[in-house]
């Protein structure tokens, strides 16, 4: 790529955005907007006539707070119905409308009249304005990029995001994880000897991730684990600082602010600033004149201690979050070699000391800033990625898979084939089989979720393939591949090489984000257990009923009338119960009946089927399919 056009990465955070640009002395520069600022706020104001960003945006909270947008990467890519979706409405000025398929729609209303923008188009203008002032900077035309996103972003909100970049006149690159991001600044700005472990602690403005990465010197980056909540982060600490803020105000002069709206407005903008004064002092005075009507009063007083008790169950939260990472990576804290902070709340005392207790105050590094690690990482990726000569100094990227992603199976169940947490790029193969007699084709929904039963997880696509007709447990293979921005290919193809493919546009109707799939699946552990072993006994069960069918069918010389009668009755009835009774809840109770009908069905055909010499019941799917054909052509 020639030097006309240079690859920048860019933060493209819930409160604040950064860019970077690695130079031809492998040194990151991070670029500064129009103002002379290292970040900018995520803010968008509209107005008839011009569109402001970042910090002029911000300062016109205080004034017109419903043209003023800002927290749209907490509505991209999401649902309008998603609960934390729905829990923010009421502190947003700007009002969010449900749009069509359920997407929410940000409505904006000047002098010219009103507009509704998707999420995406607001990211659009931010990233607009980085373009603009990196081309500034850089003086010369700004096309390739690296964005980052949070690593709990689903499929739908990355594509959203990379639709953003294209709005802007980008071409993206690469999406980026950014705690994958602010490992490779680390490495990148400092010696790193062997091999190392790096829990990646990531609390920006609207997210929370934590990843733990290894790095080999500067060979190799692969994360072994992420975790996180894609609703967590310093905006929370915030409006919880607000709110105590307006009790203790209403409860000290006895008024009432609920319908104060230009008041609440300025409190809940003031209280982030507070937020930061208390990060260096234990106790900070803020005026309030203009705030609470009728008073002489000019200031008031907050202390540290009072912030970090209406956050302590944030806090908590946080923590509870680094444990189930350091679970999923199968390592306890004092495997971890060093603690990297980034996003401008992990700042906060409290939870660098609660790091501390956890790791060891020696692991804890700020050796690079945590408002620029992740844009740091970006900028190095890009030029990785745009750049030859940069290939020798930057280390390949290893990232996961947030979620584990599979099919449904004959009874409703989940049959993973890639697991969460695998390392991307991915591909894996999973053999599937027809399971009624004459089967022409196959559909496979495809899903993703950690829940035995596909109800319980979430659908994103679906590909079907048209088959000769074939007896029960004609083989399929399917294959899943996901790339290195973690878009998802399924192939399946038969054994004569009829295959069809689909890549997954991810129109998820999901109203649950990762963090919420996998607490529920945390949540219904102990049931899980019970339901998948239960759903392979019903599966079984049903699966020997087709194959007595089957072999009836098929079988011309050998079964008398009334013996096919007889296997066919039992078979067939045991269908029909199976079909009104699928599992649920894997309780005793579903266990004792299926394992009743198993033993009553096998008690009737059994006798009759070993007279011939048919051991159905232990044969394997391909290997019934290759009996049911060569009885067909024998008879």
């Amino acid at each position: 790529m020639s030097d006309d056009s240079p690859a920048i990465g860019i933060d493209l955070g819930t409160t604040y955005c950064c860019a970077a640009y690695m130079n031809y002395n492998k040194n990151v520069e991070i670029i500064k907007n129009q103002l002379g600022y290292r970040t900018t706020p995520s803010y968008v104001f509209f107005s008839g006539d011009t569109t402001l960003i970042g910090k002029r945006a911000k300062e016109e909270v205080y004034l017109t707070g419903e043209n003023v947008v800002y927290d749209s990467k907490r509505l991209i890519g999401q649902r309008f119905t998603n609960p934390n979706v729905q829990k923010n409405l009421d502190s947003w000025p700007f009002r969010v409308l449900r749009g069509k398929s359920n997407k929410p729609l940000i409505k904006v209303t000047t002098n010219t009249g009103s507009v509704n923008y998707k999420p995406e188009d607001v990211s659009a203008k931010l990233l607009t304005y980085i373009k603009q002032t990196a081309e500034e900077r850089l003086d010369r035309p700004v096309k390739n990029a690296v964005i980052t996103v949070p690593a709990y972003f689903n499929y739908h909100q990355r594509t959203a995001t990379e639709r953003a970049g294209n709005l802007a006149g980008l071409n993206i690159l690469r999406i980026i994880n950014e705690p994958t991001a602010a490992a490779l600044a680390y490495v990148h700005s400092n010696e790193v000897q062997g091999t190392k472990n790096f829990l990646v602690f990531d609390l920006g403005g609207g997210t929370f991730d934590v990843s733990i990465i290894t790095a080999d010197g500067n060979k190799s980056i692969v994360v072994k684990a992420t975790s996180g909540n894609t609703y967590l982060g310093g905006r929370d600490f915030d409006e919880n600082l607000a709110n105590y803020i307006i009790s203790e105000l209403e409860d000290k002069y006895k008024v009432s602010l609920k319908d104060e709206e230009f008041t609440i407005r300025r409190i809940r903008a003031r209280s982030e600033k507070i937020k930061i004064d208390l990060t260096e002092s234990n106790e900070v005075q803020y005026d309030i004149l203009g705030l609470v009507p009728q008073t002489t009063d000019a200031y008031h007083n907050i202390k540290r201690e009072d912030f970090e008790k209406i956050n302590e169950k944030l806090f908590e939260e946080c923590i509870n979050i680094v444990h189930d990472c350091l679970k999923d990576a199968c390592m306890v804290a004092s495997d971890i070699d060093k603690v990297i902070l980034t996003g401008g709340s992990s700042r906060v005392p409290k939870l660098q000391e609660m790091l501390k207790h956890l790791f060891g105050n020696e692991k804890i590094s700020k050796g690079v800033d945590p408002d620029e690690a992740v844009a740091y990482g970006a900028a190095v990726q890009a030029a990785m990625l745009s750049r030859k000569d940069t290939m020798a100094v930057v280390p390949k990227i290893t990232d996961v898979t947030p979620l584990s992603l599979g099919t449904r199976v004959y009874g409703e169940k989940m049959n993973i084939v890639i697991k969460r947490n695998s390392q991307i790029p991915v591909t894996k193969t999973v053999t599937l089989y027809t399971v009624y007699d004459n089967q022409e084709g196959v559909h496979c929904d495809i899903y993703e979720g950690e829940r035995p039963l596909v109800e319980h997880n979430t659908k994103i696509g679906s590909c079907s393939l048209s088959i000769p007709a074939q007896p029960p447990g004609y083989p399929l293979k399917l294959t899943f591949h996901v790339n290195e921005n973690g878009v998802l290919k399924v192939r399946a193809k038969t054994e004569d090489g009829v295959y069809t493919s689909l890549v997954i546009q991810y129109e998820s109707q999901s109203i649950l984000t990762i963090t919420d799939i996998l607490r529920e699946a945390k949540l219904n552990k102990h049931k899980d257990d019970a339901v998948r072993d239960v759903v392979s006994m019903w599966v079984n069960l049903q699966e020997y009923c087709i194959r007595i069918e089957t072999t009836c069918k098929y079988d011309k010389n050998k079964l008398s009338s009334e013996e096919k009668e007889t296997v066919l009755k039992a078979a067939v009835d045991v269908s029909k119960w199976l079909d009104t009774n699928v599992v649920k809840n894997g309780d005793p109770t579903e266990i004792e009946a299926i394992l009743e009908k198993r033993k009553s069905i096998e008690e009737v055909c059994e006798p009759i089927l070993a007279k011939y010499n048919y051991k159905i019941k232990d044969m394997g799917r391909f290997e019934f399919y290759n009996f049911a054909k060569q009885l067909k052509l024998a008879n």
